[in-house]
């Protein structure tokens, strides 16, 4: 095993392992570059990474990752992380050799390669029965949460959600770090998955002024992010988190992109400073699930869009978003409302926590809005989002919201999707080569329409083996030959 890895400078870690952990990252896409994958982790800057290659200088998926010990659960958290379509392992140095063992396989040259398996892709997925129900934009969720690291698979969240309609999910971040793995999930999953990138006001010890905010144009550069956010004042107001958001507003006016605004956000702190970029500010989401109705009214006059999630309906307390939304129930057509799982969290509870008494009780609360609640919606909801929310929550939502507004669950579905569309501007984004960032991370993947990678297989493009021809050629003159022989003895 020593004569096949690479030559590492371990002369610089040697001396530093009394204060530093290494750990071995296994299944790394070979187009990764240590530079690459000490970006994705966005840890400390003194971090060392370095790429395992072979003789020929290739990479063989596998890297060294020389951290502080500080940083250990950061580092094990990228357990089963998906980076350029493929889920990564972390192995401590004690637990590498049952890994080798049991992962790595050997050429005739001798050279040790790992064995990769690479994770269900776009257009595997798109070969599989979809069970539609209506066709939905999860408007925001928090994908990079806790929630959905290590033990929870990410991939297999988004392929339920697909399969069952929902056919794009924007991941809401709030830090660098959160964006940068949003990033790299928008990456492996090309038109299905897009992010948001910004610095929350709850997260405000992580900005470091003029270096956050060249971060943040790279981030928003990227064909896949869509927005700026969440952001906001804050609910303390702080002269800090006042600072950070009036900086982060001008960076979305110089940048057009789309600003989402969280739910701390204060009306009247709100109203004065955008209030300053009136005439080149973007359009403007803000969650509501927590604001009043008349808060909400405030904010739709301003000509905001608003988000809501199943939040909104965990209690029935008056002058809440439900009551905004029956407001609109005549003019619903031309309603900026977007829908949002906000998974892992903010779902309501009723529909699959509760059992017996308790779920009717809730449900009796809420009897309008349980209209059109369908059993394969529920059933789904109960199967997946008991214990932690998820995108395919959105078709509960969906149909609660139609509840609300009185109206057809497809047609509200419309409605929405259209407004989605219109805010987060995919048509322009997927028009900026989206293949550029995901054409090494599926090479199926051939083209992009305006609006979505094609994710409908052709069934006019037919396989052809490529020595089917010769096999038939050669067919061809046996029979001939065969015939020959017959006329010839027959004669």
């Amino acid at each position: 095993m020593a004569d096949t890895i690479s030559k590492v400078p371990r002369s610089s870690t040697d001396n530093i392992f009394s204060t530093h952990q290494k750990f071995y990252v296994l299944n790394i896409d070979k187009s990764v570059s240590p530079q690459y994958l000490k970006e994705y982790m966005c840890l400390d800057p003194s971090i060392q990474v370095y790429i395992h290659v072979d003789k020929h200088g290739k990479s063989k998926e596998c890297g060294e990752v020389v951290v502080p010990k500080t940083l250990t659960k950061e580092v094990l958290q990228m357990d089963r992380m998906l980076l350029k379509g493929k889920e990564l392992s972390v192995q401590k140095p004690e637990n590498m050799q049952r890994v080798i063992t049991s992962k790595w396989i050997k050429n005739e040259e001798g050279t040790v390669f790992c064995r990769s398996e690479c994770v269900e892709s776009v257009v595997a997925m798109s070969k599989q029965k979809r069970e539609l129900m209506y066709p939905m934009i999860d408007a925001g969720a928090y994908l990079v949460d806790e929630g959905f690291t290590a033990k929870k698979d990410v991939s297999e969240v988004i392929k339920r959600a697909f399969l069952s309609g929902v056919e794009k999910i924007v991941v809401k971040t709030l830090t660098l770090r959160q964006a940068t793995k949003a990033q790299a999930l928008a990456d492996s999953f090309p038109g299905i998955i897009y992010f948001t990138a910004g610095i929350h006001p709850n997260k405000e010890s992580s900005w470091k002024g003029e270096t956050t905010l060249q971060q943040l144009r790279n981030l928003l550069s990227h064909p896949q992010c869509v927005a700026l956010g969440e952001i906001g004042p804050g609910k303390a107001e702080t002269d800090t988190q006042r600072e950070i958001f009036i900086e982060q507003v001008k960076l979305a006016c110089d940048m057009d992109m789309p600003l989402v605004l969280c739910d701390t956000s204060k009306l009247e702190t709100t109203q004065t400073i955008l209030s300053e970029f009136k005439d080149k500010l973007p359009p403007v989401c803000i969650s509501g699930d927590t604001l009043t109705s008349t808060d909400l009214k405030a904010y739709y006059d301003m000509g905001f869009y608003i988000s809501l999630t199943g939040y909104a309906w965990t209690s029935p307390y008056k002058d809440c978003p439900r009551d905004w939304l029956s407001s609109l129930s005549h003019d619903e057509d031309t309603t900026r409302l977007l829908l949002a799982s906000e998974a892992p969290g903010k779902f309501p509870e009723f529909i699959s926590k509760y059992t017996g008494s308790l779920k009717f009780q809730h449900r009796a609360l809420y009897k309008d809005d349980c209209s059109n609640l369908s059993e394969d919606s529920s059933k789904l909801t109960m199967k997946y989002c008991c214990k932690r929310n998820e995108p395919i929550s959105a078709h509960s939502i969906l149909e609660l919201a139609s509840g609300r507004v009185q109206r057809t669950p497809k047609h509200l579905s419309e409605m929405v999707r259209q407004n989605t569309y219109t805010f987060y501007r995919f048509t322009e984004k997927t028009n900026r080569k989206l293949m550029k960032c995901s054409e090494e991370t599926d090479d199926e993947v051939q083209e992009v329409t305006p609006e979505i990678v094609d994710l409908q297989s052709d069934m006019r493009k037919m396989y052809v083996f490529p020595g089917l021809p010769f096999i038939l050629g050669i067919l061809v003159v046996i029979i001939l030959l065969t015939f020959q022989y017959v006329w010839n003895w027959t004669v």
